[in-house]
């Protein structure tokens, strides 16, 4: 028993620094836009606009995504 959980507590703890690594050796993170107020959304009319139209205004952006059972739910049909 004493052996089984000696085992177990050094291939935890020989294992701990690859998972780390692994974290660290993650994909980067894209760099921000220049002027994000700039990048250009498609409305629900399917015209182009950027968050600039809206300066100085409250505006809140709701993202969906098709694979989100509740954005699915808010989706405009």
């Amino acid at each position: 028993m004493l052996a089984l959980a000696a085992g177990f507590g050094m291939q935890t703890w020989l294992g701990a620094p690859e998972a780390e690594s692994a974290a660290v050796a993650g994909p980067a993170a894209a760099p921000p836009a220049s002027d994000p107020a700039q990048t250009p959304l498609t409305w629900l009319d399917g015209e182009p606009r950027s968050l600039s139209t809206w300066r100085g205004q409250l505006l809140v952006v709701n993202f969906w995504a098709t694979w989100c059972p509740p954005c699915i739910k808010e989706i405009p049909a």
